[in-house]
Formats: structure tokens, sequence, C-alpha cells
């Protein structure tokens, strides 16, 4: 399982979606499956090419310029 990281959240800072106030995190859609046919019988978990990036907790709005709190900390796995 991959580590997400973690994001700085200005003081004050609104949804650029819903201008309402929030906070930055991680996006986590990151799925489980089973192992098929298709799979080889092998289950998994399955990363999207966005997963970990800045997103507002109240609408998964982008923040491209977020600024991450630990860098040293994220860890892009396999």
């Amino acid at each position: 399982m991959k580590n997400l990281p973690l994001y700085k959240t200005p003081t004050n800072f609104l949804c650029p979606a819903c201008n309402q106030p929030c906070h930055i995190i991680a996006l986590d859609d990151s799925f489980s499956y089973s192992g098929t046919h298709c799979t080889a019988g092998q289950a998994g978990i399955h990363y999207p090419s966005d997963y970990g990036s800045s997103v507002t907790d109240c609408c998964e709005a982008d923040v491209p310029d977020a600024e991450m709190d630990e860098p040293d900390y994220y860890d892009y796995g396999d």
C-alpha cells in the first residue's frame, strides 16, 4: 500500500469550487480488485495516476499549487 502525502492548508483557505472553508488533503482514489481470469487470479490494488494529488476535503476540487507538509515522507511505492 502506498503512503499518502500530507499537505499544508493555509489559514482561511477557501475551496475553489464551493468557496467554503476547508482543508487540503491527498486524494485517495485507489481501489482493490479481486483475482479474476483477467488478472490471472491475482488480486491487488489499483492506484490511478492522480492518486495522492492535492484536493479539497469538501468537493475534491484540485489544488495544484498546494505545498506538501512533509515532502520527505511521501513514498511513491513500487
